[in-house]
């Protein structure tokens, strides 16, 4: 966990002058045995707050103020980012860094605040990582069902064709038997699907990225019949009913869009609080269609100063044509300092045809990145993503539930 360190004093004590130079050397030695054992991320000094500003908003309007800052009773004089394993080992560093104060500046008074960065985007950061044992949270009380047949309906982007597979593995783990079905993400070809879906009567069907406003004849259907409905990144929120709706939503509507709002968060933050924005939404989903609308709600409500393009891609594009028009999206809207995918497989082959055009690519933003995708983030070619997760293993185990009715 990363651990944001600032050393505050008073003000008028920081005017006096100068840390002593017996002090900086100490530090610098400190810091450079920090470096060495993989625990310091950044440190660094502040100058006195007369070479300073602050901006404050107030009744609407902005006000900036040159330093000093005189109302203030203590100032940050230094700062220091550590990658530690808790807030003991924090606190021991902490105390070795006030220690240097005491020895080789007795007359200096003041503290050092540790603060833990975001635990949000530490759960994201987390979930990039390979899963290892993963044990049910509440126990089942009933039996495991054995025998149990699933039909998981696949839309065909690879996203969807990756949790297919993770399904696949954990229902195999239980000796389930799972038929798989691949569709068209147009409402003629999800209903057809559906109802051979009711034909073959399975113990429960599960898909990724729909909705039953796509088929909701056939959702009536299958609550008929009682067969669960297990989904994931859909638009339906769970009823927890096989009578009624989506039984069981691995990753709720409203939990979908506040992870693409923290992105947006993020993209606000890189641009300085201001910019230009686009969004790129992948037709034929709903889910993608729910997170890229929470990108754009909370970039609106963040910043009504903030301009937003909108874009549409065809899922017929993707690994053909998308990269091109993408590139002429951004081409035609060069303020964009921030682009959000809704899908990341939208984006992928995008840097090589922005380097072809001669285009400077912006920061990029996505949700649910594939290897490609965690290998640009790694290599800084891609800003910022969410992960999907093991939604594959979450929707088996949803399944397990309902099947054994708990």
């Amino acid at each position: 966990m990363r651990y944001l360190m600032i050393v505050k004093g008073d003000e008028n004590f920081a005017a006096s002058g100068p840390p002593p130079m017996e002090l900086m050397e100490a530090i610098g030695k400190l810091g450079e045995e920090a470096a060495k054992s993989g625990k310091m991320v950044s440190m660094g000094g502040l100058k006195h707050s007369s070479d300073g500003a602050t901006v404050r908003l107030k009744g609407g309007k902005m006000i900036t103020t040159d330093g000093p800052f005189s109302e203030a009773k203590e100032v940050i004089g230094g700062f220091t980012i550590m990658n530690l394993k808790s807030k003991e080992e924090a606190i021991a560093e902490a105390v070795k860094f006030m220690e240097l104060h005491r020895i080789h500046w007795p007359d200096f008074e003041g503290e050092a605040e540790g603060i833990t960065t975001d635990m949000v985007l530490e759960k994201i950061v987390a979930e990039h990582a390979k899963p290892g044992p993963i044990g049910p949270t509440v126990p089942i009380g009933k039996p495991i069902p054995k025998d149990v047949s699933v039909i998981f309906i696949n839309a065909g982007a690879p996203a969807n064709i990756a949790q297919e597979e993770s399904f696949d593995e954990a229902a195999q783990l239980l000796g389930w038997k799972v038929e798989n079905l691949t569709t068209e993400p147009t409402p003629p070809a999800i209903q057809s699907t559906f109802e051979e879906v009711i034909r073959r009567e399975p113990d429960a069907v599960a898909t990724t990225g729909l909705a039953i406003e796509q088929f909701p004849q056939q959702a009536k259907k299958l609550n008929e019949l009682e067969i669960p409905i297990i989904s994931n990144t859909g638009t339906d929120p769970s009823t927890f009913d096989p009578k009624e709706g989506i039984t069981l939503q691995n990753q709720e509507p409203d939990e979908v869009a506040e992870a693409a709002a923290l992105l947006a968060d993020k993209a606000l933050v890189d641009a300085g609080g201001e910019g230009e924005f686009g969004a790129v939404n992948l037709t034929g989903y709903p889910s993608v269609a729910i997170n890229v609308e929470g990108f754009e709600h909370e970039i609106e409500s963040r910043c009504p100063k903030c301009t937003l393009k909108h874009l549409e891609v065809n899922p017929t594009s993707l690994g053909k044509d998308a990269p091109t028009i993408i590139t002429n999206f951004l081409r035609a809207n060069s303020g964009i300092s921030g682009i959000y995918f809704g899908y990341d497989g939208i984006a992928v082959g995008l840097n090589a045809a922005l380097k072809g055009a001669g285009v400077t690519p912006p920061r990029t933003y996505a949700w649910a990145p594939d290897e490609v995708g965690v290998e640009e983030l790694q290599t800084g070619e891609q800003t910022a993503a969410i992960p999907l997760g093991c939604a594959g293993v979450a929707m088996s185990s949803s399944a397990m539930e309902g099947r054994s009715g708990e």
